[in-house]
């Protein structure tokens, strides 16, 4: 997780790099793009590069994303119905 200075405040942040795909899509082809971005991590330039910036990656696996999507669209759905209310 990286961090910054604004305003006297300090943040995390947080990035996913991942790739999405359309429900219908064969799982054996999702296997074949996660385990493509996985052997990509492990290149030592990358790796590097990642370092010197700060990134500390992190896999998680195939379907562990659509349920932390879900899960959080789960979470903000009250409060967005509240702000899209007229007053």
């Amino acid at each position: 997780m990286g961090k910054f200075r604004r305003q006297r405040r300090v943040a995390a942040t947080e990035v996913c790099w991942s790739f999405l795909a359309p429900t219908k899509t064969p799982t054996t082809v999702l296997a074949t793009l996660h385990d493509a971005l996985a052997d990509l991590g492990k290149d030592s330039e990358l790796r590097t590069t990642m370092h010197v910036h700060g990134v500390k990656p992190r896999g998680i696996g195939i379907g562990e994303f659509d349920l932390y999507i879900r899960t959080d669209a789960e979470r903000v759905t009250p409060l967005v119905a509240t702000i899209a209310r007229p007053n």
